[in-house]
Formats: C-alpha cells, sequence, structure tokens
C-alpha cells in the first residue's frame, strides 16, 4: 500500500489533486470558479501553470497568468477571482524540514530574504504575500522540477533527499526572479560576521548539540556584545534567541524523521531538562514536541534518507 494518498475532490466545480503527507503537501487546481485561499499555520507557494485570473490580497488586486508565482507566509486569506482555464500547484511545506541546508541558504541571499527569514529571525516582513512573475526559462525550470516532485511523491517509498532538494531548487528558481526584479534591494543585509557567527553556531549544534555563545568571540575578533548588537540590528533577532530558535528547529525536524523520544532529543541538544525542552519548543511551534509529532503525522516513507 501508497505511504501517501492520492486523492480527486469536486469543490463547486473547481477539480482538486492532492498528494496528502507532510512535511510537504502538493495540490494541484483546476479552477472554473473562484476560490478562496483561507489562512494557514505554514507558508504556502502557488505556482500558475495556465489561465488567467485576478489574485485579490486585502487592496490589492493583481492579473495572474502562466509563470506568475504566489508566495504566503502563514496567517494570509487571499483569493482567486475569475478564473479562465487555470492550473495552479500549491505547495505547503515545514520550514523545519530544511534545517540541515541553512549553508544553502545563508549562501543564496534571495531564498534567504523571500522563504526563511521568517522562521530564522524576528524579522518584519513588508509584504507577507508576494507575487513574482518567472520568465521563460526559470519558468520551465520549475516545471520540470514539479514533474520530478510529482513523481516522488506518488512513489511508494519517497526518497527525502531529493524531494527537498527539488523543493529548494524551485525555490532558487523563485527567489532568483525575486531578486531580480527588485533589483536585490529586497535582500537581507548581513555582514560577514554575522555570517560567520551563524555558521560557528550551527556547527555547534552539529556538533554536540550544545553552544557556547563565548566561543564566538576569538573567532569574530570582537566582543560577544558588539556581535550582540549587530546581530540584532540585521536581524531583529538577539544572539541568545537565535541560537535557541535553531536548536529548536533541529530538535523538530527529529521528531519529524526519527523514532527518538522528546526526552532524548532534548538531551542530544543539551536542553536543561524535558521541562525547559517543552517549554521552549511551545514558544516557536505553539504546541508540545510530542504534539507537533502527533499533529504533523510522522510518516515512514520519508525515512529513506
Amino acid at each position: 500500500m501508497s505511504a501517501v494518498a492520492f486523492s480527486n475532490t469536486e469543490v463547486r466545480d473547481n477539480h482538486v489533486d492532492s498528494i496528502d503527507g507532510w512535511p510537504l503537501l502538493y495540490k494541484e487546481f483546476e479552477l472554473s470558479h473562484d476560490l478562496d485561499l483561507t489562512a494557514r499555520e505554514q507558508p504556502e507557494v502557488f505556482i500558475v501553470l495556465s489561465g488567467t485570473f485576478l489574485h485579490e490580497h486585502g487592496q490589492s488586486l493583481q492579473s495572474m497568468r502562466a509563470g506568475s508565482v504566489i508566495v504566503s507566509q502563514p496567517g494570509q486569506t487571499h483569493f482567486v477571482r475569475q478564473p479562465t482555464d487555470v492550473r495552479l500547484i500549491r505547495l505547503r511545506y515545514l520550514p523545519e524540514w530544511m534545517v540541515n541546508d541553512i549553508h544553502m541558504i545563508l549562501d543564496s541571499p534571495d531564498l534567504l530574504s523571500l522563504f526563511f527569514a521568517p522562521i530564522l529571525f524576528d524579522y518584519t516582513i513588508e509584504h507577507p504575500i508576494s507575487v513574482i512573475s518567472l520568465k521563460r526559462e526559470p519558468f520551465d525550470c520549475v516545471q520540470s522540477d514539479l514533474t520530478v516532485l510529482k513523481d516522488q511523491l506518488q512513489q511508494e517509498q519517497i526518497d527525502e533527499t531529493l524531494t527537498r532538494l527539488t523543493v529548494l531548487k524551485i525555490f532558487l528558481h523563485i527567489s532568483e526572479e525575486y531578486g531580480f526584479y527588485w533589483r536585490r534591494r529586497n535582500r537581507i543585509a548581513l555582514r560577514p560576521e554575522i555570517m560567520h557567527a551563524m555558521r560557528a553556531i550551527e556547527g555547534g549544534i552539529n556538533f554536540s548539540g550544545a553552544v557556547r555563545l563565548s566561543t564566538l568571540e576569538p573567532l569574530m575578533g570582537m566582543s560577544l556584545d558588539h556581535l550582540g548588537r549587530l546581530f540584532k540590528k540585521a536581524t531583529g533577532t538577539t544572539l541568545v534567541d537565535y541560537t535557541q530558535r535553531r536548536r529548536v528547529q533541529h530538535a523538530a525536524r527529529q521528531l519529524l524523521f526519527t523514532d527518538k523520544t522528546a526526552t532524548a532529543i532534548a538531551q542530544d541538544l543539551h536542553f536543561t531538562d524535558s521541562a525547559h525542552f517543552t517549554k521552549s519548543f511551545q514558544r516557536y511551534f505553539g504546541r508540545s514536541p510530542n504534539e507537533y509529532r502527533s499533529h504533523f503525522a510522522f510518516n515512514p516513507a520519508w525515512l529513506r534518507i
């Protein structure tokens, strides 16, 4: 029996195909009537394959066509109006699924700015819904990657690494066009020392689960207080909060892809105790570690990594 279910449903004559199973939900729409895109807990990406419609968000009404992309942060409600022969792909995903890809993300400023700043930093997003129009070549690449992605998701056992990297490729194509359109003015400005500090924090988490921020002083060649001020100014986040956030995000990925208990994960990542871990986890994810694992339907198929 397949580990993912492919289903067909009819919604007001709109045809929907879904592949259900976290950490990625894939849905393909064929629209002939208006559609309300209700607020979700997770970020979503909508890719228009064909047809035209009007996209409504707040006071904004934009014309959409093949190659248009909508990137929606959590909590946003928006609408499809007057669709004509529309085929639309929606990807809803858990950002913490990509926690181990932080170096790729840091090396791609447009990817960081468009898709990952909200989960890494306390960063004020000027536009919680971004609309991008892909040129022909990147649109062709995205369509090709979507074919690979859909094929993977329909397999009896999913190749987690290939699936995750395919999603990141799609995001890279979209973010590159996003950055080009804004002439890179949309990028988060991270100084080299901040990038270096983030990589050092990541190395500590991956090596032992523990991070001693005092070790950053000799690495950075500046006091921790000065580095902390630079970090806060650039990201809106303190070094302590960023480190804690990354530890919790690593914990979330372990909850998704291993059978370790929450207690064992807390010990691996050097939380003071289970209560401290649970409190920290709830702060960032709004639910306990066990509730998180249960809610996102741990799927053994994703373990082919």
